[in-house]
């Protein structure tokens, strides 16, 4: 029988001190075990806990004007209302050689870029959104896996101020038509297969339902399509659309603390599901708070969070590039070949923050799967 009153882990007195939240108490004249206390100055105050926010964050950006603007109701509430940011620039900060994604798939492939790897990366496809006409506003649909290059054109599509949105291919095609039909994206990024179980599954019936429901100019895919196969709009891979462009600094479009950024989805259990649109800054602030203050991440610590394209998870771990972050990602059955698998990859990449779902755990719990036996886990 399990004691579920037991205690399974506490810090200790040194690394309570030493934390990014204890810092900010600190800087903020609270003691930092009094967390209550924190908690009601920052709603008590808040022109001063965001102003503090921001800079003990290191927002990048242009902040002049007032935190707060109070209003009768919440969400007449403005932050940062003369501010102006880039997300992508927040994110892709950093020293060249630090390694910003370590990218994993169920097949074994292991792949890996540099923070300035990554930006040359950005730049160029940034360069290509621009020359096929994708702008400020516009809305990029994406219907990708967990990976390296789908966060490169995230993070593109934010840095020339255009909005993204993205599900998981493995959605079907009225999945994906209903969430990205809605937004009327000029333009679709697609991956033309997925693996999972070691089963290929072809998704072109998907990336020609949201296209015959909108009127994106192009098809970029995020590999080789398999033979005979037809999509209803002009079609290029990602190699192909970026290889007239040479990679170089990138023209970050600073906007106002409340551009778009994103557009993310509700489950659909109730009709079709419903767009929630995600503003740059309030979603950059809100992420860095949470892992800077809540998760302590410290530049350099590699951050694993099992998801896939169509859950809000993906964006916060994306959003971790900004603290100095390692992504690791993976694409794939978590428990193929083994039950073990992204157990395994703790200790195989020194993953210090593991992100996943209830349903892992519960099916880790069936599969007999007890880590704390059989791994290190010493990140």
């Amino acid at each position: 029988m399990i004691d579920h009153s037991e205690v399974l882990w506490r810090p200790s007195d040194e690394a309570i001190g030493q934390s990014a939240l204890s810092h900010f108490a600190i800087e903020n004249g609270f003691d930092p075990r009094d967390y209550g206390g924190l908690h009601r100055w920052s709603i008590a105050d808040g022109e001063a806990f965001y102003s503090h926010l921001w800079a003990f964050l290191g927002i990048i950006g242009e902040n002049e004007g007032p935190a707060i603007v109070p209003a009768a109701n919440q969400i007449a509430t403005r932050f940062f209302p003369d501010a102006s940011l880039n997300y992508a620039e927040n994110l892709l900060a950093g020293e060249a050689d630090a390694i910003a994604i370590i990218a994993r798939r169920e097949d074994g492939t292991r792949r890996q870029v540099s923070r300035g790897e990554l930006r040359d990366l950005v730049s160029r496809i940034s360069q290509a959104m621009l020359e096929t006409g994708i702008g400020p506003g516009d809305r990029v649909a994406g219907i990708v896996t967990n990976d390296l290059e789908t966060i490169a054109c995230a993070l593109a599509t934010a840095a020339i101020g255009a909005i993204w949105a993205s599900c998981s291919p493995d959605f079907g095609p009225s999945g994906a038509a209903d969430r990205l039909g809605q937004i009327a994206p000029a333009l679709i990024i697609a991956v033309p297969f997925y693996i999972y179980s070691g089963k290929r599954f072809d998704i072109t019936t998907s990336i020609n339902a949201v296209a015959d429901v909108t009127s994106a100019r192009q098809i970029i895919l995020l590999g080789e399509p398999g033979p005979d196969v037809h999509y209803s709009r002009p079609t290029t891979t990602l190699d192909d659309w970026i290889a007239p462009f040479v990679a170089g600094a990138i023209v970050y479009r600073r906007q106002g603390f409340d551009a778009p950024l994103a557009i993310l989805f509700s489950s659909g259990t109730t009709g079709k599901p419903k767009c929630i649109v995600h503003r740059a800054g309030g979603l950059l602030l809100t992420h860095k708070k949470e892992h800077v203050l809540h998760c302590d991440i410290r530049p350099g610590n590699r951050v694993f969070y099992y998801t896939t394209c169509g859950w809000m998870m993906w964006n916060w771990l994306m959003s971790a590039l900004a603290s100095g972050a390692t992504l690791v990602t993976f694409d794939g059955n978590p428990f193929y070949p083994s039950p073990t698998r992204l157990i395994d990859m703790i200790d195989e990449e020194g993953i210090a923050i593991f992100g996943t779902s209830a349903k892992y755990i519960d099916s880790c719990r069936k599969a007999g799967v007890a880590p704390a036996r059989t791994h290190s886990l010493s990140t």
